[in-house]
């Protein structure tokens, strides 16, 4: 009887605390989990990072195991421990002379200070220029990844690769988040002495201290940063000089099995030679102040309209684009739900591709209750911007792909004609708006870093107002003509911008909270904004992530509460407020049985005595 009671009582528990949930883990895993820093500083870079790119000896030789399928993320050994062990492919001939053949590695890199620096979608963008040489010139055909461990502690990230030309130079583009300083280079090709497939690998710093660059070395460039402090965004130039390294000549298919250059570790599509990787953006919040007149931004006077609250339109998003072998973009998916509106008037979101092809657009909605939406209310805040394909997609021309493809329709539908950034003190009613998934197949290839497509990693996207009449775009795209030229979409009286992309889910400001807070009396949940955008992004690079104070905390819309699944922590707490008098009876049952268990036991072992 008393395992029927106990058993009665632990499926019924468990039944309470499951009911609402949607999804957990073992509550003991979560409490294993940290929280979130508050620190606004970006990771520097390594000493010796920075000491072995100045000296040139940041480079160690590592031989690639076909055995293993983590080629990019070997940890290097000291020189010391280098070897040419390892099972290569079949097709290579060793030398003949039979040495051994250990890789000898020699580099000269120097920090090139990237000009116009400040990147208002909070993301460091940098090229990384790397040529490869050995004793007979210079090396075409050569693969060079490059990754990162920073953002995720313990997690090697892909981030992109290319291949040496003719001249056996590559320069590859890379996009990180601002707590990356530093990242991995990777080159591979084929010892000739052992006709083994090997790895030469490094870190190379990407941000540095200003001071480290104005100080010399082997460094060039101007300092910058506010007030002397802060990092700057460099761009590595590296020279590697290699003895025994070499071209393939041909494919590795232990490690490459589609033969299409990108390394099966890496590649998305290994029976694909067509493709190579996918790039995710992770996710992101794109928020936008909709009070854009050109006329204030031309003639330098102040807008008096303008709050700064960066809450007119708000969306959270992620996307990810499929790259061919060559680097160039075949495919953009992206999933758009709209969150936020601070505004009384109405907009359309939309993205622009300055590409020379043709491209198949496909388009879904679904409600905020997860329903896909058959016939979709198209209707436009601002029908002079309307483009073919409009909520439908479709085959859309270079032209029309340029004028803007159509992500959200009228905001006062997509969310349901309601607004969600109340004013400081004010109840919010959170509203979940619409969600928009997109597919872009381009007909051909495309280098997306040609042309208006790319700033700070993200795509072009702008926003059209009922009220204006104006298309807004972020800032990066567009700048006036002339000697003194500025960028059209930042404020030109207070450096503000009309568009940001923020990392995450964007806890973003309560109606006319100004973000910059001009006259520093604290009523900002950003403090760190001002100081970012006034240091032209040295300092600051995290102001997004600091942990806010009670008073900052009412400057902000919290959306992360409201628009994330709750954790499973919270999701039983939930259940003790909802099943209060169940789980108190339950236990008040447990006691009693207890009690007559042990009741039994006592005079059971009192009869034996």
């Amino acid at each position: 009887m008393l395992k029927k009671i106990l058993i009665l009582i632990l499926i019924t528990g468990f039944q309470m605390s499951c009911s609402s949930k949607k999804k957990g883990m073992p509550l003991f895993l979560l409490m294993l989990g940290g929280g979130t820093g508050g620190s606004t500083d970006s990771v520097p870079a390594s000493t010796s990072t920075i000491e072995n790119a100045t000296d040139g000896s940041a480079f160690t030789v590592v031989p690639t195991d076909a055995s293993t399928s983590d080629t990019g993320t070997t940890t290097p050994p000291p020189p010391s421990s280098n070897t040419t062990s390892g099972n290569g492919n079949d097709t290579f001939t060793p030398d003949s002379s039979g040495n051994a053949g250990s890789t000898q590695v020699s580099s000269n890199i120097r920090f090139q200070v990237v000009n116009d620096t400040f990147q208002w979608d909070n993301t460091i963008s940098t090229n990384i220029t790397i040529r490869v040489s050995n004793e007979d010139g210079a090396i075409p055909g050569i693969t060079v990844k490059v990754s990162e461990d920073q953002s995720t502690a313990g997690l090697v990230q892909f981030l992109s690769q290319g291949v040496t030309g003719a001249n056996g130079e590559v320069t590859i583009r890379i996009t990180v988040r601002p707590n990356v300083s530093e990242v991995i280079v990777t080159v591979f090709g084929i010892n000739p002495k052992t006709g083994q497939p090997q790895e030469i690998t490094g870190r190379i710093p990407i941000q540095v201290p200003a001071s480290t660059v104005a100080d010399g070395g082997s460094n060039t460039g101007n300092g910058g940063g506010s007030n002397g402090g802060g990092t700057v965004v460099v761009s590595p130039d590296i020279d590697l000089t290699t003895g025994n390294f070499g071209g393939s000549n041909g494919c590795v298919t232990s490690i490459d099995s589609d033969c299409d250059g990108v390394l099966d570790a890496d590649d998305d599509y290994p029976t694909d030679p067509t493709l190579g990787w996918i790039v995710r953006s992770g996710r992101n919040t794109l928020a936008w102040e909709d009070y854009y007149k050109v006329s204030y931004i031309q003639n330098g006077t102040r807008n008096p309209n303008n709050d700064m609250d960066l809450n007119d339109h708000v969306t959270v998003f992620s996307t990810e684009t499929d790259y061919t072998p060559a680097g160039k973009v075949k495919t953009i998916r992206g999933i758009f739900t709209h969150v936020g509106k601070g505004a009384g008037f109405n907009h359309d979101l939309r993205l622009s591709l300055d590409v020379p092809t043709t491209a198949n657009v496909s388009i879904s909605y679904t409600s905020r209750d997860g329903n896909p939406i058959g016939n979709m209310n198209c209707s436009l805040a601002l029908a002079s911007a309307a483009n073919a394909g409009d909520c439908v997609g479709g085959n859309l021309t270079s032209a029309q792909l340029k004028n803007g493809i159509l992500i959200f329709p009228n905001s006062s539908n997509t969310l349901y004609g309601n607004k969600n950034a109340p004013n400081v003190g004010g109840t919010l009613n959170f509203v979940l708006g619409m969600t928009a998934n997109f597919t872009i197949t381009f007909a051909e290839a495309v280098d997306l870093n040609a042309g208006k497509n790319l700033s700070g990693g993200h795509l072009n996207y702008f926003l059209a107002v009922s009220g204006t009449g104006e298309k807004i775009f972020r800032p990066g795209f567009y700048h006036s003509s002339g000697e003194n030229s500025y960028d059209l979409y930042i404020d030109r009286i207070t450096g503000f911008p009309f568009g940001v992309i923020v990392p995450g889910v964007f806890n973003y400001p309560r109606e006319v909270t100004n973000i910059m807070d001009p006259n520093n009396e604290g009523k900002t949940g950003y403090p760190a904004f001002k100081e970012w955008a006034s240091s032209k992004g040295s300092v600051s690079r995290n102001w997004f992530e600091q942990i806010m104070t009670e008073n900052q905390k009412a400057y902000i819309v919290d959306l992360k509460t409201n628009y994330t699944t709750k954790p499973y922590t919270a999701v039983l707490i939930d259940s003790v407020h909802k099943f209060a008098w169940q789980i108190a009876s339950g236990l008040v049952l447990i006691g009693f049985a207890f009690g007559l268990y042990f009741r039994r036991k006592l005079l059971q072992s009192l009869a034996l005595i």
